[in-house]
């Protein structure tokens, strides 16, 4: 009995200790990394789906939200266009239509369409089973409302990067995408509660790699992070699920070269998710078509100085403020160059 009791009494001082650590070590990552706060109020990253907070009275663009069956997001019609065709644009993970893109679009003259993929009223309200056939409405909208449609140019970053790169494989009319921060595979939604595929079509699920095969160190070592509140990488989730299923060729987005040209950017410092080596990827399916820019000290975003604050705690995506900043001043210039080639 009496083993028992010290056995249970120093059980007890370990988890006090335990305790008492997780709370210090909190308090130090909060007032060490407190400087990266969460966007604010009047950010449309703050609340994407809050149409009030997306500027909408621009200097030389019409903007008008437009609402369908599955359709939502913003036309951006400049005054003066003087670029070809239509380009739509997708946000990431976090829910926004890429909206500060398209206003840069749009200013320098092209029309656009930026497009919600999840969250408003009349969409699926996570980013889980997705339905790709919902591009049908956005072509039905682009050929009933915008004079020259074509050429047609996707950009999506991120898990939108993931959007794009789906949709090549089922709508010919698509002609150029750019992927920011890109996917190879299609992976799990983002719906923990009812894990599923990201995307589906014509109602059946895509084939999909689970960060559940994540190896369980570094589930191990992210939950810690969550707990001491460290910023969190996702990227040894993403990598190691990817080499943990047996497979993933299978779940590979392009399984056959398409008839697209694809400009590709990541950063080797992605601690979001692998990008860097799914661009590569992308290429190896994809050939000459794919133009693949990697920035081997940028991150996820290219801005910033490498974490980012978030309703579950601080996230590390990588990169520090001179690297981010310099990839981003050579990603807006390829852009501005490849589009002026594509939609002349």
């Amino acid at each position: 009995m009496k083993y028992f009791l010290k056995c249970l009494k120093g059980l007890v001082i370990l988890l006090i200790l335990i305790i008492v650590s997780v709370f210090l070590l909190r308090a130090y990552n909060h007032f060490s990394y407190s400087k990266y706060q969460q966007a604010e109020d009047n950010s449309i990253y703050s609340d994407p789906q809050n149409l009030d907070l997306y500027p909408t009275d621009l200097d030389g663009v019409d903007v008008k939200h437009i609402e369908g069956n599955y359709l939502n997001g913003f036309h951006l019609k400049p005054s003066n266009k003087t670029k070809k065709g239509v380009i739509v644009t997708f946000g990431g993970s976090e829910g926004s239509p890429a909206y500060y893109e398209a206003v840069s679009f749009a200013k320098g003259g092209y029309e656009v369409l930026a497009l919600f993929s999840f969250g408003m009223p009349n969409q699926k309200a996570r980013l889980s089973k997705i339905p790709l056939d919902f591009f049908d409405e956005v072509l039905d909208y682009i050929h009933q409302n915008i004079a020259d449609t074509t050429p047609l140019t996707l950009y999506g970053g991120s898990k939108g990067a993931e959007l794009c790169l789906n949709l090549v494989n089922y709508y010919p009319e698509i002609d150029h995408i750019i992927l920011m921060a890109p996917s190879a595979y299609t992976f799990n939604g983002l719906d923990y509660d009812n894990l599923a595929s990201s995307w589906t079509y014509r109602g059946k699920e895509l084939p999909y790699i689970s960060t559940m095969q994540a190896g369980f160190t570094d589930y191990i070592g992210f939950l810690i992070g969550m707990a001491t509140g460290a910023p969190t990488s996702y990227e040894p989730l993403y990598r190691t699920a990817i080499e943990n299923t047996s497979d993933a060729e299978t779940k590979k987005i392009l399984q056959k070269t398409v008839d697209v040209d694809m400009l590709i950017f990541a950063g080797g410092q992605d601690r979001m998710w692998p990008s860097a080596l799914m661009a590569e990827t992308i290429k190896e399916t994809q050939g000459e078509r794919a133009e693949v820019h990697i920035y081997d000290e940028a991150g996820h975003i290219f801005a910033g100085d490498g974490y980012m604050a978030s309703d579950y705690g601080f996230i590390a995506v990588g990169g520090d403020e001179k690297t981010n900043a310099a990839a981003g001043e050579s990603y807006r210039q390829i852009i501005k160059e490849r589009l002026e080639q594509w939609h002349q």
